[in-house]
């Protein structure tokens, strides 16, 4: 029996509900996304040294999920803008899990690279997509409340993802499956994010058909463009380059801890370093509640070249932790950085550039992270096997530095 019209919510009320089983489903597609990432980037380290392979080696693993990355945050717009997010995250999932059942099929350290490409493919559609489906299942006047409830399942991530890669190595390391545990681990969380992407269906709120008499104009010439001119100047924003390069130097030196963290430790004998992630979760979660307020009462930076600072000390101090403790204390002070420091960066972006270009915008500084990232992870992979930790953690440091004189030099005299 059909249900009474009068008993049924209003459209009012709809738009005004933010826990949906939508939102939840793309919480969860999100956090587990990030748990596969995080997992394998402490993990597989550990994995390529137990077949005798270098840290340069775990450095270029990472380098090519990076740039993989990049090319399918760019591939997603595309698809996403024509087929709709829930088939991006559909394909992302299927690629996840071919990827992650491939090293079960075809064991050794050569088809890691494919592997991995794969991975940050379907990675990028996921995470990108599900940011696209939260902006539009959430509505407009809680639109900041809900990014910020699914940023958390990421901040969850972060803490679990290491402490699940690090427990599934040793772990295999100590029973009959070996190596495989990690993949059949990696496989069974993708296949339920395949699930968890097939039951995402809803409507999005069509906030800018409520907008269009604040839209500029569309330029008749920009039709007459060729069509690779008009695909490059959808993702590239000059005026927000300033702010992807800043922010590009900041993450080269920021792979450092994502890529080599848990071999730092191992090497060194200091147990749980899944504690350093935990801490840098704690601080971020603590900070991203006052950074967007330090933002706006303070000059830019007042705020972004002492939280830049405090990443420098965490690499410097790093140097010389021998316990879990000093990692966890060393792991705080990096999420402190991080946690002020690239949102700001992020909305430094957008204040430098036109509203009608902000979709330029995002995908130009995501682009200078994903890039400085997959840099970094194969630099300090070739200085870790040429000179050591040491060395690889005081340029760590000194590439803060860089990143500070390049925040200056951008921002220096202008209103933000």
């Amino acid at each position: 029996m059909a249900a009474s019209p009068d008993i049924l919510p209003t459209p009012e009320l709809s738009r005004e509900r933010i826990w949906t089983f939508v939102f939840l489903d793309i919480i969860a597609l999100s956090m587990l996304d990030s748990i596969v990432c995080h997992a394998l980037y402490g993990a597989l380290p550990l994995y390529v040294e137990s077949l005798g392979g270098k840290a340069a080696f775990s450095g270029l693993l990472t380098a090519v999920f990076a740039v993989a990355a990049a090319f399918g945050r760019i591939l997603t717009g595309v698809v996403a803008s024509r087929f709709g997010c829930r088939t991006v995250l559909i394909w992302g999932a299927a690629l996840l899990a071919l990827a992650n059942l491939t090293p079960l099929a075809l064991p050794g350290l050569g088809i890691l690279l494919g592997v991995r490409f794969l991975q940050g493919v379907g990675f990028s559609g996921i995470s990108t997509a599900s940011a696209n489906a939260s902006a539009e299942v959430v509505p407009e006047k809680r639109l900041g409340e809900g990014m910020g409830y699914y940023g958390l399942g990421q901040s969850i991530s972060s803490v679990l993802g290491p402490s699940l890669g690090y427990f599934l190595f040793h772990f295999g390391q100590s029973s009959v499956w070996g190596n495989d545990v990690l993949w059949y681990a990696m496989s069974a969380i993708s296949f339920v994010l395949i699930g968890l992407a097939y039951v995402c269906c809803y409507t999005p709120i069509r906030r800018l058909e409520t907008r269009q008499e604040t839209r500029p104009a569309v330029a008749p010439e920009s039709k007459s463009r060729p069509l690779a001119l008009r695909i490059f100047h959808s993702f590239y924003e000059q005026k927000a380059l300033g702010m992807a390069v800043v922010c590009g130097i900041f993450m080269f030196a920021a792979s450092f801890y994502s890529s080599f963290l848990m071999l730092f430790a191992q090497r060194n004998g200091i147990p749980n370093p899944q504690m350093f992630f935990l801490g840098v979760a704690t601080a971020m979660f603590v900070v991203r509640l006052l950074a967007g307020k330090l933002g706006d009462r303070f000059p830019a930076l007042a705020v972004l070249l002492p939280s830049l600072g405090i990443g420098l000390l965490s690499f410097w101090l790093t140097i010389f932790a021998e316990s879990t403790r000093w990692l966890c204390f060393t792991g705080t002070l990096y999420g402190i950085s991080v946690g002020i420091g690239f949102p700001l960066l992020n909305t430094l972006a957008y204040r430098l550039t036109e509203p009608a270009r902000w979709h330029a915008s995002t995908a130009t500084f995501f682009l200078g992270c994903d890039l400085g990232w997959a840099l970094g992870s194969y630099v300090w992979g070739v200085v870790i096997d040429w000179r050591g930790f040491t060395l690889a953690l005081f340029l760590a440091g000194v590439t803060m530095i860089v990143s500070c004189a390049g925040a200056v030099l951008t921002l220096w005299r202008k209103p933000v």
